[in-house]
């Protein structure tokens, strides 16, 4: 028989592995499957399986639910909100692909996230899970880094010439491992504000050149500017202002560097393809939503098939004013939650949040955001700060 100390260490642990996999566990996986030229979904299947595995674990452990507070039931009021479009547009069979849009938000956002939430209660260990997601997340860096520099994996690389020399694989696009360094980043700036003793210090100083250079080398906007609010969001609370210096200065020495995509990416924004071609599926999303303004139209623009890349608008034309008015009652909620917890010390979660909300617009769906609505299920699952340790 576990004590009630044991079995609420077993549930933290385990509430602390399911958010760490969800957030970096897929990245590695996909880039050892480059590595070993495997079929994505080689790799991918079992790590799901596994995550899973030990979300139904956690589901069967925590035997006793608490009441959910006002800010969890905001929370699942837009989760559940956005379950019945995927349903509906399900059942009426004429949306395409919903099908797999709906098992990637079941199994890999809705579970995960309610798990996580239930598990930990809002009292993440915040050194440990900083320290541990950091870690995983400087592999995750340097491993891609280095199959850039050593041409490993090169028959599932796509070539630099047609991405502009953007670090971009088959199974893992360039978005997603620029947010990788960027969590990285985050849970380094946690971990220094602890006060690490001096070796623990050089490594995460290590840890940063290297996700900075792979953040450089994915030559991703929507990283880069998450980064850069995190960073003021983060100097502002802490009144660090040489923090802030020496963050400018290394994104402008890594924005002037002559292999660095950075600025001419930003200066191309209005010819540049990919961005014209989300705009101009912006614009049909909104046309879909001033036609169904109430409950919205699709989980997908209906004339191109693609979603908008944008959190706002992706909720305006899947759920109508209904999804926008449940979406800015969770964001309120969640502001008033993380800020409180910065105000307190903690740093992880809220920035983490503020990470996630800026790619949300730029990039990626409400049915395949799973670090957002993690993030937001264990933030908005806090009863009382805590700063236990793992």
């Amino acid at each position: 028989m576990f004590s009630v100390a044991g079995a609420n260490h077993y549930r933290q642990v385990l509430g602390t592995t399911i958010f760490i996999l969800s957030i970096n566990g897929y990245p590695l996986v996909a880039l050892i499957s480059t590595i070993l030229n495997l079929d994505s979904q080689a790799l991918s299947i079992p790590f799901r399986a596994i995550v899973s595995s030990l979300v139904f674990l956690g589901l069967v452990t925590k035997v006793r639910f608490a009441r959910p507070t006002i800010n969890q039931l905001c929370f699942w009021l837009f989760i559940i909100i956005y379950l019945f479009r995927l349903l509906w547009d399900f059942i009426a069979g004429d949306v395409p692909q919903v099908q797999q849009a709906l098992s990637v938000y079941l199994f890999i956002v809705v579970l995960p996230s309610f798990a996580a939430g239930q598990l930990l209660g809002g009292r993440l260990p915040e050194w440990a899970c900083s320290w541990y997601l950091g870690l995983l997340g400087g592999i995750i860096c340097l491993l891609a880094s280095a199959m850039r520099t050593l041409g490993w994996g090169a028959e599932q690389t796509i070539d630099p010439i047609a991405t502009v020399g953007r670090l971009v694989f088959i199974a893992l696009n360039p978005i997603t491992l620029g947010h990788v360094a960027v969590t990285t980043l985050i849970c380094l700036l946690c971990l220094i504000s602890y006060r690490p003793n001096y070796p623990t210090r050089i490594l995460c100083v290590a840890i940063a050149i290297i996700s900075l250079y792979c953040l450089f080398l994915t030559g991703s906007r929507g990283p880069l500017v998450a980064l850069a609010v995190c960073s003021i969001v983060y100097s502002y609370n802490s009144k660090n202002m040489r923090l802030a210096v020496l963050l400018s200065v290394l994104l402008l020495v890594g924005l002037a560097g002559p292999e660095v995509l950075f600025l001419s990416r930003f200066a191309s924004m209005d010819v540049d393809p990919s961005s014209l071609q989300r705009l101009q599926i912006q614009y049909n999303a909104l046309q879909q939503f001033f036609e169904h303004p109430v409950l919205g139209s699709a989980y997908i623009d209906v004339v191109t098939g693609e979603y908008p890349h944008n959190l706002f608008i992706d909720a305006a034309m899947s759920m109508g004013i209904i999804g926008l008015f449940s979406l800015a009652l969770l964001l309120y909620r969640a502001s008033l939650v993380a800020w409180n917890q910065l105000k307190h010390g903690q740093t992880l979660i809220p920035l983490l949040c503020v990470q996630f909300l800026v790619a949300s617009q730029f990039s990626g769906s409400i049915w395949g955001s799973a670090q957002l609505f993690i993030v937001l299920s264990v933030l908005l699952s806090s009863r009382q700060l805590n700063y236990q340790y793992l």
